[in-house]
């Protein structure tokens, strides 16, 4: 091949290669509102969100055996709890969005003539920062009804232990991290569960 026909064709094959990846894609969220206790005698109900590329919303259920998912569509089935999450895989113009989730608990219908409690979390902070792995973070929540709360967080990058959340990672890749973490109080003989509430935090990595 001619050699300057050779060197004009390489920065087409620099452009060519640049085509077609992330640079031109957008961000994305999902809005995901809490959802409330529901009865076993409802038998179903519909949920609502929304992702801010225009994309459909994706729910899936971690207990099929309390509740199960069918598009947008949730079927009762057992009392229990059971975590809602929401995705969007993006497409062509837009990244995956974060996935939210929500706690759903479903009561035996015997739970109206309950008592009825709620939960009162703040984090109290946005951000949590750190360079150590190992580091740790309180969290305080209260319920009406005296009884203990449950915290949770779905993130490979904290535990949560009682009411201690450890972070597991802040090495030299750590990257910032957004986590909602829920606060539940499932309830008992005289008290019915109580609205689970959430929080969002950003685990970052500082240098000291």
């Amino acid at each position: 091949m001619n050699r300057k026909v050779l060197l004009s064709i390489i920065p087409l094959l620099f452009i060519a290669c640049g085509e077609g990846g992330d640079a031109t894609k957008s961000d994305q969220n999902i809005t995901f509102e809490n959802i409330a206790p529901h009865n076993l005698s409802e038998g179903s109900f519909s949920l609502t969100a929304t992702a801010s590329s225009g994309l459909p919303v994706t729910f899936t259920s971690s207990a099929p055996s309390v509740a199960s998912v069918s598009g947008t569509t949730v079927t009762l089935r057992s009392e229990g709890e059971t975590i809602i999450t929401a995705s969007q895989d993006g497409d062509d113009k837009w990244f995956q969005a974060p996935k939210v989730t929500k706690t759903l608990i479903v009561n035996d219908d015997n739970s109206v003539n309950k008592k009825s409690q709620t939960i009162t979390f703040d984090i109290g902070i946005a951000e949590f920062a750190s360079n150590q792995n190992g580091a740790k973070l309180t969290l305080e929540a209260v319920a009406t009804s005296g009884l203990p709360i449950t915290f949770t967080a779905i993130s490979n990058r904290v535990h949560i232990e009682g009411n201690t959340l450890t972070i597991l990672d802040t090495g030299i890749h750590f990257e910032n991290v957004l986590i909602t973490i829920t606060a539940s109080q499932g309830g008992n003989n005289e008290w019915n569960a109580a609205p689970t509430v959430s929080q969002q935090l950003t685990i970052s990595h500082v240098e000291y």
